[in-house]
Parts: structure tokens; sequence; C-alpha cells
């Protein structure tokens, strides 16, 4: 008994976390998504001096960051440094779909973290 109580309760825990960071996402997304003529990037801007893009490719990064970060369930944005240069490595290889930027990167920095 005293186990299911506490999968329910970790489980309505994890519920709220991806309700959240949905919430986010939902929010930040016309800035990502370049709604309303933004179209600006959330990368930070240093790590994109040796990389000469066009706005598309900014578009397309800004949100594989943050698709990233939701799915990290990242509140801060420590971490965007890190998750950035590992997406802007995947587009110098040719990937310009950011779900697979997303993908790649959580790949590369499970890698580190685990030592596969």
């Amino acid at each position: 008994m005293v186990a299911a109580v506490f999968l329910a309760s970790r489980l309505l825990a994890l519920a709220r976390a991806q309700v959240s960071a949905m919430t986010r996402l939902t929010n930040s997304a016309p800035m990502a998504l370049g709604i309303n003529g933004v179209g600006t990037s959330l990368l930070p801007p240093y790590l994109l001096d040796d990389f000469d893009v066009d706005p598309e490719t900014k578009r397309v990064l800004g949100v594989a960051l943050e698709k990233t970060r939701v799915f990290l369930g990242l509140a801060d944005d420590f971490a965007d440094g890190i998750i950035a240069k590992r997406l802007i490595e995947l587009a110098k290889a040719g990937e310009c779909n950011p779900d697979l930027l997303c993908q790649g990167a959580i790949e590369q920095l499970r890698g580190h973290l685990y030592g596969d």
C-alpha cells in the first residue's frame, strides 16, 4: 500500500513537471519560432561567432535548444551553452531538423554523463 501511494505521488509530480515544461515551451514559442517578426535565436551569440548561419538555421537551432531544455526538464538557462554547443556541432555536420538535433544533443549529453 505504501509503495502504491509513493508511486502515485511520484507520477503526479512528474505529470505536473511535464505540464509546467509544456507551459514554458508554449509561452516561449513566439520567440523560438519567429512569430510576429521576432525570429531571434535563443542560442548564446558567442557560440555562433565561427559558424556563419542564415536566419532559418538560427531559428531551427533555437527551436532545438528549447525542445532539448523541455525534454531535460530545465527551468533555467544555465546549461544553454553546453546544449547549444552540441546542437551547433550537429548542425555543422549537416543536420537541420530540430527534432533530430534535439535527439542528437541528448544522446551526446547522455554519453558524457553515463560514459557510454
